[in-house]
């Protein structure tokens, strides 16, 4: 079920849901929190995710109870879509809105505030600079190409096509960046692999760094990557690699990137030094990576990037496309949100 459903089916879903919730003496309330009717949540409500609060505290009210109250008349099917187990549910004052997609019932936010989006159909990469290096972003490359393609794209006529040739197996880049919103916010982006590759040694396709100056790119510091690998020369999958401790991390459940079709990958980043970082990331919609605890950054100048960087691929050419990127205050799910 798409948005357009979405907003075509929950309110009537809200209004049976609240009549049968007092039938049954709940509070039909509970369902929108404290917020007043009409403020939209976003990254910087109560709602949010702060250093002491993770992004499952923050994407749900009172857990325990709507999770009890919700898994009880079944309107939960799948509690995997969270960290540590918690019904996948967020609460928006337009009322609840439940997704029945691959037969799962979830309760999504289809309206999250979009601090930043880059849909490249002006045909270029300004979305990408606007603001300026500094406080807004650009792309770097090292020996590597960016450019707006009509060859492919997720939505409308264009996307961003990048390139790197690792034959000689030295680092090779072709990147775009965005300044990080202060407190927690989603990133995300859609991807298309033209071919399946075989890493020698890194490839990573969406991080966070830092820069020691913000108008040096070259005082970049990596922190966090997600990485692509193959193990065993099976299918190519996500990993997580800490810049700071020097440890990859590798999902429990590790779902397969599938060259040829379009991958969302989102990620949940707040940064709170000096121990209480959190990344959270899914594929598609599930769950991958919930890590907490991250360490301090040198610089509070901090950058999300993607795109492509190797040294060393087989095959040595690699080309991948990227559409539909977006800084939310709220989860904009694969064929959701927004």
């Amino acid at each position: 079920m798409r948005v357009g459903q979405f907003r075509r089916v929950g309110l009537l879903r809200f209004h049976g849901a609240a009549l049968f919730l007092s039938l049954c003496g709940c509070d039909p309330n509970i369902l929108l929190g404290a917020r007043p009717v009409g403020e939209p949540p976003d990254a910087f409500s109560d709602a949010a995710a702060t250093e002491d609060r993770s992004i499952a505290d923050g994407a749900i009210f009172d857990s325990s109870a709507i999770s009890d109250m919700l898994s009880d008349r079944g309107a939960i099917r799948d509690s995997s879509g969270m960290p540590d187990g918690i019904p996948d549910v967020s609460v928006i004052d337009t009322g609840v809105i439940v997704d029945s997609g691959q037969g799962n019932e979830r309760i999504v936010d289809a309206t999250p505030t979009i601090f930043w989006s880059a849909d490249h159909e002006t045909g270029d990469l300004s979305a990408w600079h606007a603001g300026g290096a500094a406080a807004g972003g650009g792309q770097y490359a090292a020996a590597g190409q960016t450019e707006v393609s009509r060859e492919r794209a997720r939505s409308g006529a264009h996307a961003v096509k990048l390139t790197i040739d690792t034959s000689d197996r030295t680092d090779r880049t072709a990147r775009l960046y965005r300044r990080t919103v202060s407190g927690g916010a989603y990133y995300s982006a859609w991807f298309w692999f033209n071919q399946t590759h075989t890493p020698d040694e890194w490839w990573s396709i969406f991080l966070f760094r830092a820069q020691r100056d913000p108008n040096d790119i070259e005082t970049f510091v990596n922190l966090w990557n997600l990485d692509v690998e193959r193990p065993d020369g099976g299918p190519m999958t996500l990993s997580f690699y800490d810049h700071l401790t020097q440890k990859f991390t590798r999902s429990s459940t590790p779902m397969p990137l599938v060259a040829g079709q379009w991958t969302h990958i989102e990620a949940f980043f707040n940064y709170a030094p000096p121990d209480a970082t959190r990344i959270t990331v899914w594929q598609d919609g599930q769950l991958i990576f919930d890590l907490g605890g991250l360490g301090q950054a040198p610089s509070s100048f901090l950058y999300w990037c993607v795109g492509t960087g190797s040294n060393g691929l087989m095959p040595r050419v690699s080309t991948i496309y990227i559409d539909d990127a977006a800084i939310a205050a709220g989860r904009l799910w694969p064929g959701g949100g927004g």
